[in-house]
C-alpha cells in the first residue's frame, strides 16, 4: 500500500504503462492547458458575507463540508495550496460575497 502521494503516484504511473499510457507526458501536456476554478469549490458557497443556512438556488449544497473555511483567510490559504499543488495555468472566477470587506460587513441583499 502506498505511504503517501509520491508513492501512491509511482504505482498509478506503472499501471497506466501497463495499458500504454505515459502518465508524465499527460502532466507536462496538461500543464499547458489552463482550467477554470470556481471560489464555490473552495467553500461550498457560503461565502463570508451572509449566514450560509439561507443558502438557496438551483445547485443542492450544504454549506457544511467538513473542513471549510471559517473566514477570508482560511479561505485565501485553502487557495493558495490548491494552486500550488494543480500544474499549470489557472483562472479563478470569485464572487462579490468574498470580497474582503474586514469588520465592515456588508447587506447583499
Amino acid at each position: 500500500m502506498a505511504k503517501n502521494t509520491v508513492d501512491a503516484y509511482k504505482i498509478a504511473k506503472e499501471k497506466y504503462a501497463e495499458f500504454g499510457v505515459d502518465a508524465d507526458k499527460i502532466l507536462e501536456t496538461l500543464k499547458k492547458i489552463p482550467i477554470s476554478i470556481q471560489c464555490w469549490q473552495g467553500d461550498d458557497i457560503g461565502g463570508f458575507e451572509k449566514d450560509a443556512t439561507n443558502i438557496s438556488g438551483g445547485i443542492l449544497v450544504t454549506g457544511n463540508f467538513p473542513g471549510k473555511p471559517g473566514n477570508i483567510e482560511e479561505f485565501r490559504k485553502d487557495t493558495e495550496k490548491a494552486f500550488s499543488m494543480i500544474p499549470g495555468k489557472k483562472k479563478f472566477a470569485l464572487h462579490a460575497m468574498y470580497g474582503d470587506f474586514s469588520s465592515n460587513r456588508i447587506n447583499l441583499r
